[in-house]
């Protein structure tokens, strides 16, 4: 077991600890006594064990503070610290750390004064979620044998060594099983076990329509990045005159429009069609488009596409962009989304509350991607934004987060974030130039994002259609599909209608709505329950481990020649062994998935197929990107 290094010089074993916090852990004596000047605000602020901001007391404990008087004192006391494993030392300080800056100390670094925070809102809830699930991870895989994995589980182990201890095995559960449940989870049925045993590798097993997609959740913004630069491409190349139509079929945002190159030349127009079943997504991107044709600033609109709290500028620039939204409203097709709209326009919720919010639709794991950032200072960029979900400074809450009528049904999406909404390519290496700090370079890639649609828009030279709420899947009526090929799209993006759909009744789908060249995409993240050998549960137990390892090196050393960030991350990242192999295994098995796919079509080509580059600081990691059109 690895020792913690010491708070102040970050070198040597720690062996003595401040014994006023409980936390601060030095290598010696004089460490300490240099590091006092710089912890001592913070030890203080560390005892004091402020109340939650929900509405909840929390039990508390009171530690000795230091007087005001003794500021160049040193009030530590000597005494031995003895080596932990992070998780025991976390779950011995469970106890007295009751509140979120005492989590967010823990996630950064634990052993010094962090960097200043936004955080002045205590909450207890998040920190006894993630010890649960860190306790639940240790026993569930205590009790269990390594069954089938151990050579597998060897050479990961070897991969993995260069992590930093702490955080190697605070995050990461350090065994890979093959056990039914991880079979069932995998195949999603008990009917393709036989398959999965007896299938050759790469062999595609057929499937059916997958379960509907729930119209009533509330997502804030997209969480994959759009697969539409090379259709915008594709279009650039090929096309014969100046106007262009795109219909995208659940874009729950206009994100589409910020991660394309649209324009090539002065008189391009690009016509964007929207059709979505969720009024959320309708109502939140009708007010979008308000905000960039009347030229509401590019902060403004940031934060309310992506923010959970905004500046007061901001919310006075949405009400504006409500109230002329609702003034050209007139169409009863749109009747629940004014109803929205009007419950909207007149809200103002605090800063308390969408932060509450916020925390509730947040889980233990949303808090796993910090551990990739390999400085303190850069983790503790991101656990500000995994703790609050606010982008720039803020004052108010989220109008489209937090106020959803009373008679609006929804289902909350959880874990949501913004830097899932984004290529992780360009993230990261705007990051890089941004110091190393994540949120920093999404933000100033979204501000030029935003601000080249708006002047796209401005000058006409993109008009965006965003219709009435539906969902044009299997069961929609024949007026909704003779709509869509009344378009006559030059390209059409289908979202993840391939997750629920068959392959044959998508085709037929998109044969009926498209026209002749028209360029289709989408992307799917349960592809790999039909492919065999996309997991490392179809090879555990098998012998191709030479194959299995070497895509796995091959994915990871791709990735870091690609993105050039391994000054700023860990590579592999600090995810579960068997998440890393997985990423590794769909790498080399998502070309034979994305061809049996579009070849199950009549007459369809395919164009392009890839996986969305490894996002460290995002959810996903299997999603795939698909283009295809038909002879």
């Amino acid at each position: 077991m690895v020792a913690s290094l010491c708070g102040h010089c970050g070198q040597a074993p720690a062996s003595k600890r401040c014994t006023l916090c409980g936390l601060t852990i030095y290598c010696d004596r004089a460490c300490q006594r240099n590091h006092w000047q710089r912890h001592k605000r913070a030890c203080r602020d560390l005892r004091r064990n402020p109340q939650s901001d929900v509405g909840r007391k929390t039990t508390t404990t009171t530690l000795p503070l230091p007087t005001e008087s003794d500021d160049d004192a040193d009030d530590t006391q000597e005494y031995a610290i003895p080596t932990l494993h992070p998780n025991v030392f976390l779950a011995a300080s469970t106890s007295t750390l009751n509140n979120i800056d005492t989590l967010r100390t823990l996630l950064i670094d634990h052993v010094s004064a962090p960097p200043p925070t936004r955080l002045s809102h205590a909450t207890t809830r998040t920190y006894t979620e993630w010890m649960r699930r860190r306790d639940e991870f240790l026993r569930r895989f205590r009790d269990m044998p390594r069954t089938t994995c151990e050579t597998l589980l060897q050479a990961y182990d070897a991969r993995v060594g260069q992590f930093a201890a702490e955080e190697a095995t605070l995050i990461t559960p350090n065994t890979m099983l093959r056990t039914v449940d991880a079979v069932i989870a995998r195949l999603g049925s008990h009917g393709a076990i036989a398959w999965l045993d007896t299938a050759p590798l790469h062999h595609i097993r057929d499937f059916d329509d997958g379960p509907a997609e729930d119209s009533k959740t509330h997502r804030s913004f997209s969480n994959t990045p759009s697969p539409t630069q090379r259709m915008w491409d594709f279009l650039n190349q090929t096309r014969d005159n100046n106007h262009h139509v795109h219909v995208a079929v659940g874009y729950v945002d206009l994100s589409m429009l910020l991660d394309v190159d649209l324009c090539h030349g002065p008189n391009v127009v690009v016509r964007w069609v929207g059709y979505e079943g969720s009024v959320f997504c309708v109502a939140k991107a009708l007010v979008m488009r308000q905000m960039l044709l009347h030229n509401a600033s590019v902060d403004s609109i940031l934060q309310v596409w992506y923010s959970a709290a905004w500046l007061r500028r901001t919310l006075d620039d949405f009400a504006a962009a409500v109230r002329g939204v609702l003034s050209g409203l007139s169409s009863p097709a749109f009747s629940t989304v004014a109803l929205l709209l009007r419950h909207w326009q007149d809200q103002s919720p605090t800063l308390a509350v969408a932060r509450r919010t916020w925390l509730a639709k947040t889980t233990a794991a949303a808090l796993d991607p910090i551990a990739n950032s390999i400085e303190a200072r850069h983790r503790a960029y991101l656990t500000d934004y995994f703790l609050t979900g606010e982008l720039l400074d803020a004052s108010v809450g989220s109008v489209t987060l937090c106020c959803l009528p009373p008679m609006f049904e929804s289902t909350s999406h959880t874990n949501e974030s913004a830097l899932a909404s984004i290529d992780a390519t360009q993230l990261l290496a705007a990051a890089v130039a941004s110091n190393g700090d994540v949120v920093a370079a999404f933000v100033r890639l979204r501000r030029r994002h935003i601000g080249l649609l708006q002047r796209h828009l401005l000058a006409g030279h993109v008009v965006i259609d965003i219709r009435p709420p539906a969902q044009p899947l299997v069961s929609s009526p024949s007026w909704l599909l003779d709509e869509l090929a009344a378009h006559l799209p030059t390209t059409m993006s289908w979202g993840n209608a391939i997750d629920r759909m068959s392959p044959k009744a998508l085709h037929e789908l998109a044969q009926r709505c498209g026209a002749i060249r028209t360029l289709h995409g989408g992307w799917s993240v349960r592809w790999p329950q039909w492919t065999q050998g996309a997991s490392y549960v179809d090879v555990a137990a098998g012998e191709p481990q030479a194959v299995l390892l070497a895509s796995v090196r091959g994915a990871f050393a791709g990735m870091r020649h690609r993105l050039a960030a391994q000054v700023i991350m860990r590579s592999p990242p600090v995810l579960r062994p068997s998440d890393c192999v997985d990423y590794g295994l769909c790498c080399v098995a998502k070309g034979q998935w994305a061809t049996s796919f579009v070849t199950s079509g009549v007459d369809a080509i395919v164009h392009y197929s890839d996986l969305v580059p490894l996002n460290s600081f995002a959810p996903g990691l299997q999603t795939v990107n698909v283009t295809w059109s038909y002879k």
